[in-house]
């Protein structure tokens, strides 16, 4: 056999052929004749010893070898080699090591096996070394156990590989080990310092219920798709650069400490469903989806996230945890993402879906899309802690017309949850209600559609936040979004919702400057036009006189003076009572006492303007105070 071997020990002395030479006869263990072989084999009943590099070993030569080596004493029965050296070895079909013991330091590599691989049960001591191994049609290790330092480097497996229920000892290495069809090390045990770096595992590769000790690296792996569902990982467990071409699940599975859980890419969905992640552990994930329902923080951890949706449903942030968009990852190709779930309302920054049944009072989001999220469900959402830049959904803009009351509206710039979206998409003037960035793929169908007044206290508890945040300008839309939920809850009674009603028609709730000095405005015009027409007394038909006594009897002296008429009367003309109306009315605005006469009426207008007046002057001053307010 010569695959691009290069023998540096003494070769059979059959042409071509790069087995190593037998001291009787100058042929290899395949080509010598049966006293020569016999020979050979002899010694390996006594030591346990064989030396096979580069022979061509049959299946019925490997069992005469077998057959030939001493009995392991425990379990018996059991063919023991001590000592092996099978490197740049070919075997042939039919060759199996099954139940079979090996010592330290076996050497197998750039050996070639041509058929499927049969180690099933076998033992093997320190030091055994698989590099460069071509595994043609895969190879089954069910149930292997190996010593310290095994080395897989730069193996070929290309057919369906298993190491099911396989116990490694510290230093186990498959470092560019490539899987065509994907191994399966369901069950697997790894001691301290498992090493898959840079390693590629094909269609897929199943870690079910593997066991990982300290140090378990996955430095730029390359999978298809992969579970780890009940997998536990030591401490220092490692993922940097590792590309999930379809997804991968974590359904389960335990991190240690300071797990760096990426940077990694998944093209499509990661799940971390009832995941556990221990102290200082952070996630760097760019992905299409990150699915992290009931996934367990006690110590807290930090997230930062690309492009993903994220459900964040029934988890435990035990201790303050950060979920953050950031920049690009060093050292990811996030092109094909990118082209996959780029949309016209979608960017890179993470866009989280759902918080139900999470406690979320020691969570801070950043730099994230909250257009979808629902926070119905989420506990001590009054503590969750909102920085950077937040996307929240937007109302229609611009006029709207339609069969409701008024036929003419126009909506209030604010940000709004998507809950309320929801509940809009359902009444009257539902246009442009609830767009695509609020909704969520198949969640529709499994929330319960919330009223108004569960609503509401969505909105009061972000406006606690907020405030809690010393950032009221902050909370204004979130107090805006409860007061319009508050009116609109036809559970609560009629005499509360009309003072609402009023509330939002003169002052938007004391968020709108603009409405309420509108309805100053209107006061004053309205109240200047009722004066000019009947606030002013009519002139007098005569004018009356003041006397004036001076001295006393009998030298007392009367004068008479005539007062003069009003500065206006009703009887001047309309145009000429307007601008006088229109000082009385301010005047009557801000509490000035007007020195003009005035009708019963007149008072009773000029009474009404002083109660008015200031109140909407303060709403219009509440609602600047509220916008610009540190």
């Amino acid at each position: 056999m010569s695959w691009g071997i290069e023998a540096d020990w003494p070769t059979c002395g059959e042409d071509e052929c790069i087995g190593i030479r037998l001291n009787a006869g100058g042929m290899c263990l395949e080509r010598a004749d049966e006293h020569d072989l016999n020979a050979e084999l002899k010694p390996l009943g006594d030591e346990g010893a064989i030396d096979a590099r580069g022979v061509t070993i049959s299946a019925a030569l490997l069992n005469r070898i077998l057959a030939a080596a001493p009995r392991d004493p425990l379990p018996p029965d059991r063919p023991r080699l001590n000592k092996v050296q099978f490197e740049g070895a070919t075997f042939g079909k039919g060759a199996s090591f099954q139940g079979a013991t090996i010592g330290d330091w076996a050497i197998f590599d750039r050996a070639h096996f041509g058929a499927k691989a049969n180690f099933k049960n076998v033992t093997f001591g320190n030091g055994m070394n698989f590099e460069e191994v071509l595994f043609e049609e895969g190879a089954d290790f069910d149930g292997a156990t190996f010593g310290d330092a095994a080395s897989f480097v730069r193996l070929t497996f290309e057919g369906r590989s298993t190491f099911s229920n396989v116990t490694f000892g510290k230093g186990a290495a498959f470092v560019r080990a490539y899987f065509e069809d994907g191994p399966n090390f369901d069950g697997a045990t790894f001691g301290d310092e498992a090493n898959f770096g840079v390693a590629n595992f094909g269609e897929s590769a199943w870690f079910e219920r593997t066991t990982f000790g300290d140090w378990a690296f996955f430095d730029n792996a390359a999978f298809e798709w992969a579970r780890f569902d009940g997998a536990e990982f030591g401490d220092w467990a490692r993922f940097p650069g590792t590309t999930f071409e379809k997804g991968a699940r974590f359904d389960a599975a335990i991190f240690g400490r300071w797990t760096r859980f990426g940077p990694l890419l998944g093209r499509e969905r990661i799940v971390l469903d009832h995941a556990a992640f221990g102290q200082g552990s952070e996630l760097a994930v760019s992905a299409d989806q990150l699915d992290c329902r009931a996934m367990r923080l006690p110590d807290g951890a930090w997230l930062n996230v690309r492009w993903a949706e994220v459900r964040l449903e029934g988890v435990d942030f035990g201790r303050p945890s950060v979920l953050a968009g950031v920049d690009p990852f060093p050292g990811l190709d996030e092109a094909r993402l990118q082209s996959a779930v780029m949309r016209s309302w979608r960017t890179s920054r993470p866009r989280v879906l759902s918080m139900r049944g999470s406690d979320v009072r020691n969570l801070v989001l950043s730099n994230v899309d909250l257009r979808a999220c629902r926070f119905s469900g989420a506990h001590n959402l009054d503590q969750l802690r909102l920085e950077a830049t937040i996307d929240l959904a937007d109302r229609p803009a611009g006029l709207r017309t339609g069969w409701a009351l008024p036929p003419l509206w126009r909506w209030t710039r604010r940000r709004t949850l998507a809950e309320e979206h929801r509940w809009r998409r359902t009444q009257a003037k539902h246009a442009d209600w609830y767009p695509r960035p609020c909704r969520v793929r198949g969640l529709a169908k499994l929330e319960r559609a919330l009223q108004p007044g569960d609503i509401a206290l969505l909105y009061r508890a972000l406006r606690k936040g907020r405030e809690d945040s010393k950032d009221e300008p902050g909370a204004a839309d979130f107090y805006y979004g409860e007061m319009e939920m508050r009116r609109r809850d036809r559970t609560a009674p009629w005499p509360e919702r009309l003072v609402l009603w009023l509330y939002w028609l003169v002052a938007g709730y004391a968020l709108r400057a603009s409405r309420a000095l509108g309805c100053l405005l209107a006061l004053l015009v309205v109240a200047t036009f009722l004066l000019a027409v009947a606030g002013f007394a009519p002139a007098p038909s005569s004018s009356p006189l003041a006397a004036t006594i001076t001295g006393t009897p009998p030298k007392q002296h009367v004068q008479f003076t005539a007062q003069p008429p009003p500065a206006m009367t009703a009887q001047q003309p309309l145009s000429d009572r307007l601008g006088t109306a229109a000082v009385v009315a301010v005047e009557g605005a801000v509490f000035r006492t007007s020195e003009q006469e005035l009708t019963y009426k007149g008072r009773l207008i000029q009474a009404t303007l002083r109660f008015a007046g200031p109140v909407l002057l303060g709403l219009a001053l509440l609602s600047i105070r509220g916008r610009v307010k540190r």
